[in-house]
This record gives structure tokens, sequence and C-alpha cells, in this order.
């Protein structure tokens, strides 16, 4: 007989299976993943952007800091420094990193230099790197040029009118003296050109000076353009009191060139080299001093006669004396003078010169008279002239006259007539005239010289008597 248990409703009880779902990703993760992805594209995002490393040699890094000194473009961040570190016992290398956009840009014409506190050139710039701290500032490249990633800095900064059209010239000269980049160049006291930058000739004899001159001033510049220093006073005393000479102010403060262009002479063209004399007054000393009439003056010595000094027409300063030097056989002292280009037509073949520098002295029945030219010639000497009444012929360059010692008393009461005109039309001119006109030169010199013909016999006999009586000898 079988045991069976109790049952319930007749069947037999089976135990039940509960199946469980699997809890999945915790929400805890998203956050991480999250992380990833957006660390992800930031890192694309940098490496798409990321622009070029530069390095840039300098002489010194001062105030510039690795990490922190910026990189700018027309004061607009284009970049950062990544790292200073010495090449060498005399140069800085400085490592930057900068956008990309910047690519064509850096080529062999991109410049760098240093932002930092500057005085100099006639101007204060930089001040706002005292709070802000120095940075490294950069001009642009041409596209066309090579590209380039490695870069000498510059030591000052380049000045705007380098990249402004205009026409750059250079300037030689013994000394810099006050000029620096920046430093302004005059015509006539208006400021039409700076100084662009300044370094040793190679063999170390002289200073070559690069200037722009303004596009609208160009033509002002001429191949015969006289350059000087305008910086500093030029001060003479006399009896007159005290003479300040000065280009401007600004020269004053700053420094700065100064030019003129006598007549005569071709356009400049960029590159052409000119001579920096140091002051004005050296110019006039010069053979090229005004562009105007140059004449040697002949004479048994120099006397008080110096360069530099003035040459006189009733007084008044017309020209300058050039140079001096004895002549070959040794029995003269030729004196070379200029005469200023308004004045050289006051010049004529029977003109007499005479040294102005001292004091002559008559003792006669009407007591001692004194004669002086003036009392500036007698304060810095010089050479005066005087023409007849009746003037010869214009003189041309390179003609020769005697020098006396001392002028005769009619020669400063001769009021010459520059319009009268020969019969042919021509300006008269005295035998006498013409020998002192060709003092010292030979036949043919003198025919090379004077490009009128020989006159006839009869037209001597009349060019004689006419001299004798109104030449004043």
């Amino acid at each position: 007989m079988s045991e069976s248990g109790p049952t319930t409703g007749g069947a037999s009880e089976t135990p039940e299976v509960v199946v469980e779902k699997g809890r999945g990703i915790s929400p805890i993760w998203l956050i991480p993943i999250v992380a990833l992805i957006v660390a992800g594209t930031l890192a694309y995002r940098a490496i798409q952007e990321r622009g070029p490393k530069v390095v840039i040699l300098f002489k010194s890094a001062e105030g510039l800091e690795a990490g922190k000194s910026k990189v700018k473009y027309r004061d607009v961040e284009i970049g950062t420094v990544d790292l200073i570190q010495l090449r060498d016992l005399e140069h800085v290398e400085v490592h930057c990193s900068l956008k990309k956009g910047t690519v064509p840009y850096l080529t062999k014409s991109t410049e760098f230099w240093v932002v930092r506190p500057r005085v100099g050139g006639g101007s204060i710039s930089g001040l706002g790197t005292i709070i802000s701290g120095a940075y490294l500032a950069v001009r642009a490249g041409k596209t066309d040029d090579p590209p380039e990633r490695s870069f000498t800095g510059l030591e000052t900064p380049p000045l705007a009118a380098e990249d402004q059209p205009g026409l750059r010239i250079l300037l030689h000269t013994d000394h810099l003296g006050g000029l620096d980049t920046g430093s302004p160049v005059f015509f006539r006291d208006i400021h039409v050109g700076d100084v662009t930058r300044w370094e040793l000739s190679k063999d170390g004899k002289t200073v070559d000076i690069q200037v722009v001159i303004g596009e609208s001033h160009v033509h002002m510049v001429r191949t015969n353009s006289n350059f000087w220093d305008a910086g500093g006073l030029d001060i003479s005393a006399g009896f007159g009191g005290l003479d300040v000479k000065t280009e401007s102010l600004q020269s004053i403060l700053t420094g700065g060139v100064a030019f003129d262009s006598p007549a005569g002479g071709e356009p400049a063209k960029a590159g052409d080299a000119f001579w920096l004399y140091r002051s004005h007054a050296d110019v006039a000393k010069t053979s090229r001093s005004y562009g105007g009439l140059r004449l040697v003056l002949e004479a048994g010595s120099l006397g008080g006669v110096a360069d530099g000094n003035a040459v006189y027409y009733r007084e008044i300063p017309v020209g300058a004396v050039v140079s001096h030097e004895l002549s070959k056989d040794g029995s003269r002292v030729r004196v070379t003078v200029n005469i200023e280009p308004r004045h050289a037509s006051l010049v004529r073949s029977n003109s007499v010169f005479w040294n102005s520098s001292g004091i002559s002295a008559d003792l006669g029945l009407h007591g001692l008279q004194v004669h002086a030219e003036s009392l500036k010639s007698l304060l810095s000497g010089g050479v005066a002239f005087a023409t007849p009444p009746q003037p010869g012929h214009t003189v041309s360059e390179g003609s020769v006259f005697k020098l006396y010692a001392e002028a005769k008393d009619d020669w400063r009461k001769w009021e010459t007539d520059y319009s009268a005109k020969g019969e042919d039309g021509e300006q008269k001119q005295g035998i006498v005239g013409r020998f002192f006109h060709h003092e010292g030169k030979t036949e043919e010199e003198a025919k090379q010289d004077d490009p009128t013909p020989e006159p006839t016999p009869e037209e001597q006999k009349h060019h004689f008597l006419h001299g004798l009586f109104h030449h004043g000898d």
C-alpha cells in the first residue's frame, strides 16, 4: 500500500522559478565617457589648429618670460613664448608657438623684435609694457619670399617709414653724432623723411646711414644735393652780436639731417649715396658748396684768407672760399671759390678780386684814411670783388683771376650796368679784363675757357683804349 502526501485540490505542488533581469552599465560611467569624448574633440581641434613653431635669435631676452610673454601683430596676440635658452655665450634662442593663420607670412623677410620701454630717435615708445611686460612684435614678410622658421631678431624696432613708399638713399659720414633711427630729415625746415637705420661700413672707416624720403618730396633730392647734420647749434660772435643758427627746435632736441639741392643735377635714384657733412658751414668749404660758379684766384701769398671764408659783393656774401693750394711751380697761391648760382652773373671777365680780410690805411693831406670791407670780414676773413661800370663777358667754370692784396678806392665806387650791350648784342669786354680772366693759363687753356672769338686788330685797339679808361687800373 502506497503512501501519499496530502493533496490540495487533487494536484501535486511544484516550486516556481523566479528569473531576475541584469542591472546593465551603471550611469556613473557616463561621466568619464563624455569627458573622454570632449577631450578627444579638443585634442583633434588643437591638432587641426596648431600653428607653426619658430626660433628667434637675440643678443638678450631682457623682459621676456617663457610661458607668459606673448607674440603680437599690430597689438593682436598671435602666439606665445614657449622656451628661452642660451645658444652660445652671446646669443639667446626664443622658441615661440604661433597660430595657424600666420604660416603664409613666415618668410625670409619677416622681422621680430622685443617691445619694451625705449627712449631715442626723438620719441618714447613701449610705455605700455611697464605694466603688461615685454612682448615680441612681428612684421609680416612678403608672401612670395621663401618660407622660414628661424630668424635673427632686430635689436631696435623698425620704423613705420620703412613700409611707406618713397626714395631710399644712403649717407656716409665719419661720425654718427646725435643721429639715431627715427631722426628727421629736413628740407627748408620741413620734415620730408627719416633716418631708418645705421651701421658701420664693412671696413669700419665710415658710418652708413639709411634714409627714406617721403614719396611727395622725392623730387627734392638731386644727384648734386648736399646733406649735413642739422643737430645742435651753429654759434658765431661778432661786433653785431651773437648769431645763433639751427635747423629747427626739433633738430636741437632729437638731432636730424638737412639737405639742399642746388640748380642742376639729375633726379636721385633709389640706392644713391651721398656724403653727410658735419654742419652747413662744412658744406660751404667744398667744391660743391652751392653748385654755382667755381673760380680760381691767384695771389702772391694767401694773406688772411681761409677755407670757408665768405666771398663778398657790395659787402653781401655771395659765395665761399672752397680751398687753397700752391701752383705747380710754387710761385703763386691758388684759391678756389664758389659763387652762388643766383649771383654767378655778377662775375664778368673784367671783374677784380681782392683780399678783404684786413685793414688798409692811406696817409695824405686829408689825414689817415682807413679802409675795410666790413666788420664781419675783419672778424672772419674773406674775399671781395667788383665789376667795372661796363661789364665784360660772363665767365665759365674754372676761370682764373688775379687776387689783389687790397682794393683800390674806385673799385668800391663802381656802379655796374649789367644791362650794357655792345653793337653786336654781346656784353662789352675790355682787353684788360681778358688778361685778368686768363692770368696763369696757357694760350690754349685760355681759348678753351673763353668761347668768344679772338678780336680783330681794330677791335683790340678799341678794347685797349676802352679798358684804359674804364677798368680802374
